[in-house]
């Protein structure tokens, strides 16, 4: 669905701490690449696809998003709510998508979205996928202190150069979970993790500074795409990947900026009401279930060039704003960073 030369990236939704809205994914600079892109192709993240999406402003960009019925994918909801088309690519087959919703709670447009959460979106899929498993989900509150496995598409770097190139590769990295985000394990809609620096034990600011042997982090294009789980042995969703805070001020995904991730969990009854919808409906017809969302002036889109240096937009005054007051709440329980890691 690509007729553009230059895609775009729905950045998860990037702020400024400065966040940004979710790339394929950052690596350690002292791994092999090929180690996270052969984890990729894995059979049981077959489920995490690729979203192609148009939509009003924005022009052709795109996200990622994991198959959780036969004819539905859930994803982030800034990554379909200024949508005026949405593909989704899994299974080596692409699926249009004739019906999407985001969460009621999520507020497009809102500089709020930070702490309120609800970055959610399902898409509905015009045919069913037939040879793909789709994931099932987490049900526990109890994310914190496990280790997550990140998948996703889209741009990719080390976590000495950030976010720097698009390829469209699945990749899958692994990450300690931190912290709760705006409260605790009953109330938080989103749980934290940051990219500890191998070379600087200092450059981390949530829980543990030891990096796991596949340290990871969300970039822009994962935006949508899945945090896996172990429970009894399986591998269950129990995120959606929203935004990546830039601690240093610039959301590139660099060592020591974190990733922000939509809890599923506290929304698997909305998840429900949306699979149990007869398979009739669709958007062409009057009166359809769902609708195709307005614009959203909130999300910010990177610039996907290879390369490029310059592909996070400045940020929002208010985004500024509540970057510190995010800074003086966990200045209050967490050590700070020393010194930043300097950029290549």
């Amino acid at each position: 669905m690509m007729s553009s030369t230059r895609i775009r990236l729905m950045s998860c939704f990037i702020f400024v701490l400065a966040p940004v809205i979710s790339n394929a994914g950052t690596i350690r600079h002292d791994i092999d690449p090929a180690i996270y892109t052969y984890l990729g192709g894995l059979p049981i993240f077959d489920s995490v696809g690729l979203i192609e999406g148009q939509g009003t402003g924005i022009g052709d960009y795109v996200c990622s998003g994991t198959l959780v019925a036969s004819s539905w994918a859930l994803t982030a909801g800034h990554c379909i709510d200024q949508a005026t088309s949405l593909d989704f690519s899994v299974g080596g087959t692409t699926y249009s998508a004739d019906a999407w919703e985001y969460h009621p709670g999520w507020l497009p447009g809102n500089i709020l979205n930070l702490i309120i959460g609800n970055d959610l979106g399902m898409v509905h899929l015009s045919q069913p996928v037939q040879n793909v498993t789709p994931a099932k989900r987490y049900t526990g509150f109890d994310e914190v202190g496990k280790i997550g496995l990140y998948a996703g598409f889209g741009s990719t770097g080390t976590g000495l150069t950030g976010s720097t190139t698009l390829d469209l590769q699945k990749r899958v990295g692994a990450n300690a979970i931190d912290s709760y985000f705006f409260g605790d394990a009953l109330t938080s809609r989103d749980f934290l993790a940051d990219f500890d620096n191998p070379l600087d034990p200092t450059d981390s600011l949530l829980g543990s500074p030891d990096p796991l042997s596949i340290e990871y982090l969300i970039a822009g294009g994962d935006s949508g795409g899945a945090v896996f789980l172990e429970s009894a042995g399986e591998l269950l969703l129990g995120g959606v990947h929203s935004f990546v805070l830039g601690t240093d001020l610039v959301p590139d995904s660099d060592y020591g900026d974190i990733a922000g991730s939509t809890r599923v969990a506290p929304y698997n009854d909305w998840i429900d009401s949306l699979l149990a919808l007869p398979a009739s409906f669709s958007t062409a017809q009057g009166g359809a279930t769902l609708q195709i969302p307005g614009s959203n002036q909130f999300a910010m889109v990177m610039d996907p060039a290879p390369g490029s240096t310059n592909a996070v937009p400045e940020p929002p005054a208010g985004a500024l704003v509540l970057s510190g007051l995010l800074a003086l709440l966990l200045s209050a329980t967490r050590r700070r960073r020393q010194h930043q890691q300097p950029r290549y």
